[in-house]
């Protein structure tokens, strides 16, 4: 004779938000025009017993800024799947001290998508010059899947998760207003600031 346990009902698992939030990292974007210190500030989580120890995915070299800094790692990022791989080390794996992840910039990011689409693609006629819509949809889909999966990583395992891009600038000819945002393909613009907690513009003024 079998016995059947019963599944405990979802309603009941239901915790305080309090209580969600002790267990959770924080994720962020920082974005603005280059040399501003975007990778700068992100690396300052190193200071801080909440973000050290602090990894870096580098795609365009900005850890310069940093080069003295001999108490943070960086991985240079050449390749897609090599940002899925180490997604799901700092996902499955316990052997790693680090407490904030940065992705430095995603702004770079994005071309190395439409480049790695353009890879996948068996179209005869591509050409790399001129990727065509189908391509540039592949990448956009292959961006938002990547932001999600390291966003989710703040809840999952509790890290700090901080994304840095370039800024582009929109002038309304009506009124004369220029809109600031995150320098990405139209699609990711637009969903970028409701991806994370906080979208931080940051600016030098003189």
């Amino acid at each position: 004779m079998t016995t059947t346990i019963p599944r405990p009902s979802l309603l009941q698992s239901a915790l305080p938000a309090s209580k969600l939030l002790e267990d959770w990292g924080l994720n962020a974007w920082i974005y603005g025009s280059w040399g501003v210190g975007k990778t700068t500030l992100a690396a300052s989580a190193q200071d801080s017993p909440y973000g050290a120890d602090v990894l870096i995915l580098d795609a365009e070299g900005g850890t310069r800024s940093i080069s003295h800094r001999h108490d943070i790692k960086v991985i240079r990022i050449q390749k897609w799947p090599d940002l899925f791989e180490i997604y799901t080390e700092l996902r499955e794996s316990n052997e790693y001290s680090y407490k904030t992840v940065v992705l430095d910039n995603m702004s770079e990011y994005n071309q190395v998508s439409i480049q790695h689409a353009y890879d996948r693609d068996e179209s005869p006629k591509k050409d790399p010059d001129t990727p065509h819509l189908q391509m540039y949809q592949r990448s956009t889909n292959q961006m938002r899947k990547m932001i999600r999966a390291y966003r989710d990583l703040s809840q999952i395992r509790g890290l700090n998760v901080i994304f840095t891009s370039w800024e582009s600038t929109e002038k309304d000819d009506v009124i004369g207003s220029i809109q600031t945002n995150v320098a990405l393909t139209p699609a990711i613009e637009k969903q970028a600031g409701g991806m994370v907690d906080i979208l931080g513009y940051m600016s030098v003024q003189t």
